[in-house]
């Protein structure tokens, strides 16, 4: 008996400490994030949190293996004081860290709509980014140091109140004995438990985030789980595994990710130009919400344009958006394919297709250079050239990012009045991201809102007004189609656009006065529909791949596709369905439940094959052609 009162019943108190620690974060999550997930009453939020316990009890065990094992050695030593500070101080150390990454979390979901992931940490790596903002973070999110500092006191002054006594070592040589036995046993038997625990059951397959869909909906996914699990199980696992639904031929009958555009007998050689605005949420622009006032110029610009009301993104981070417009590549994996083990292999996307026809190209980011590594994947997908803060100078710096967007749109011209025509070009801003900075010569001058980023969409929407005003006196600027969208979306701030609909919807629209007739197409459509849309309007007859489809033909299928914590996500002009993979998840008749409120799966199953079937048609394509390098048509 002394090693269960000397060992083991300590290390459950310890153990206990972190489940409390685990409790209070998700409540405070709860509290800040609320309008984000859907419960019918009280009993779904308790259910939510009783399924969160073999999350948490997986997250702790996981995390805290080492220092499990350590506690349970059926050793004299164990009572040692300089051994008890070791104890001490690895506990710290992990947990320490993984509540730090929670509380990281109260922040950066407010952006991503998922638990930080594994691949944070290639993000970080990733240039000076985050040495750049982080001082601004510190200051505006200071309130998470304060709660992270006050868990960790929790958490110390808790596990120093559980005493360990010296009375239960063993004395003289049986007693040893008889004790290094039973605690062997109890080692042997806990590592077995903390096996089961780990993997979060005795079912076949390990715990994983959309195991949580079997309690709750997707929505409340984040919620149930925690960061730590989300990292831990998505640590070195970016491989994709083959999807063999259909036999090829069969799954080419349902969607074709090879395009082989009609020849032509003359290329229609204009322009095109591709402008991504940061963070730029259908919920901001006042065109689509009669209560916004901060874009009176884009407003206007669709208004004149080919728009798409029911635009969608397909990923929640700029890193996996440029990818979506530029290439063609939807994010269907945990990783970004730009940080993954493929983005060596080849990839097609608008320059390297428009190059054929005789076009240059070069793509602009007022960024620091290797911003999320997008320089290198511009000349990995066939840019000729690329422009960053480091070609634009020292001057106009903002501090965090790059330079300021009113700025940098002034030299995006200058250097297009220097391209051989036709080219085609594409700049992403930077000014409507965190920490929301306006140049202090437009103090005042823009509409604030309820949330800080709302000022620097007006001010970005005013850049935008500055750039067409001087683009339009260039020689080029009539022969030019202007495509215009955003990365990702921003920070919801109100409940339409916080579901999982909502939070993807985007504008794109289609700019060419005079050629182009100002439409209103209220299908769904996608950024990955930008690519194939561009090469059909010019008509280059080249072959590709892509994920997408052409805007300009009437007859091409119209849907939105993307991932999102272990769960894929397909809208078409009927239905909004969710799918892991394996089973369909839920069902929304979208466009008369704005707010998904109602899931029809079990009543509607069997009028779904289509749907489905397009979903497994892509998911397969692209992991067999990611997987095998198959991102370009084969000569």
């Amino acid at each position: 008996m002394k090693v269960v009162y000397g060992q083991f019943l300590p290390l459950i108190k310890r153990l206990l400490v972190m489940f409390l620690i685990y409790f209070i974060l998700r409540v405070i999550f709860l509290y800040i994030y609320y309008p984000s997930f859907r419960f019918v009453n009280l009993n779904g939020i308790l259910m939510a949190f009783l399924t969160s316990l073999r999350f948490d009890t997986s997250a702790i065990v996981l995390s805290n293996t080492p220092f499990i094992l350590l506690s349970l050695l059926p050793f004299g030593f164990y009572y040692q004081n300089s051994y008890q500070k070791i104890l001490f101080s690895l506990y710290m150390i992990i947990n320490t860290f993984f509540v730090f990454a929670n509380c990281v979390d109260l922040v950066f979901f407010n952006f991503y709509r998922k638990r930080m992931t594994a691949d944070i940490f290639n993000f970080i790596a990733i240039g000076d980014d985050t040495k750049n903002v982080l001082p601004s973070l510190l200051r505006d999110f200071w309130y998470v140091l304060l709660i992270c500092a006050l868990l960790t006191w929790m958490m110390a002054w808790l596990y120093l109140r559980i005493k360990v006594s010296i009375d239960n070592k063993p004395k003289g040589g049986k007693e040893r004995l008889l004790y290094a036995l039973a605690g062997l046993l109890i080692f042997v038997l806990c590592s077995g438990a903390g096996i089961i625990a780990g993997r979060g059951g005795t079912q076949l397959k390990p715990l994983k985030m959309i195991s949580a869909v079997s309690t709750t909906t997707p929505e409340n996914i984040p919620l149930v789980a925690n960061t730590t699990f989300s990292i831990i199980s998505t640590w070195g696992k970016e491989k994709l595994k083959e999807a063999s639904y259909f036999p090829e031929e069969m799954a080419n009958r349902f969607f074709a990710s090879e395009h082989k555009p009609a020849g032509s007998d003359s290329i229609n050689k204009v322009n095109v130009v591709v402008i991504i605005l940061e963070s730029f949420s259908k919920e901001y622009i006042g065109y689509y919400n009669e209560d916004k006032r901060f874009t009176p110029f884009l407003d206007s610009l669709i208004s004149q344009s080919l728009s798409f009301p029911n635009a969608f993104a397909n990923s929640k981070k700029s890193i996996e958006g440029i990818p979506a417009i530029l290439a063609s590549l939807p994010a269907l994996m945990e990783e970004p394919y730009i940080t993954s083990s493929y983005s060596s292999g080849k990839i097609n996307s608008i320059a390297s297709v428009l190059k054929t026809a005789g076009y240059s190209s070069a793509f602009f980011h007022g960024g620091n250079n290797g911003t999320m590594n997008f320089d290198n994947f511009c000349y990995a997908s066939g840019f000729d050239k690329y422009f960053g803060r480091k070609e634009y100078g020292p001057e106009d710096y903002d501090g965090q990012w790059g330079i300021y967007d009113h700025k940098f749109y002034r030299y995006f011209i200058s250097r297009m009045d220097e391209m051989q025509e036709p080219f085609f070009t594409s700049l992403f801003t930077i000014s409507s991201h965190h920490p929301f900075h306006v140049p202090t010569e437009f103090t005042g001058k823009f509409p604030k809102g309820s949330h800080p980023i709302l000022e620097s969409i007006a001010y970005a929407d005013y850049s935008l007004q500055t750039f067409f005003h001087n683009a339009s006196n260039k020689t080029w600027f009539k022969n030019t189609l202007f495509v215009i969208t955003a990365d990702h979306t921003g920070p919801s701030v109100s409940p339409k656009y916080e579901t999982r609909k909502g939070i993807y919807e985007i504008p794109l629209l289609f700019y060419m006065p005079g050629v182009i007739q100002p439409q209103e197409d209220t299908s769904v459509v996608q950024q990955c529909d930008v690519m194939p849309s561009v090469i059909g309007f010019v008509k280059s007859g080249q072959p590709f791949i892509s994920f997408g489809n052409n805007l300009f033909d009437p007859h091409s299928n119209r849907f939105a596709v993307s991932y999102l914590q272990d769960t894929y996500q397909l809208i078409t002009n009927k239905v909004l369905i969710h799918f892991d993979g394996i089973n369909l998840l839920d069902t929304y008749y979208w466009r008369i439940d704005d707010l998904l409120e109602k899931n029809v799966l079990s009543a509607h199953r069997n009028s779904l094959a289509n749907e489905t079937n397009l979903l497994k048609s892509v998911i397969q394509q692209f992991n067999f052609r990611v997987l095998h390098n198959q991102l370009t048509v084969k000569d």
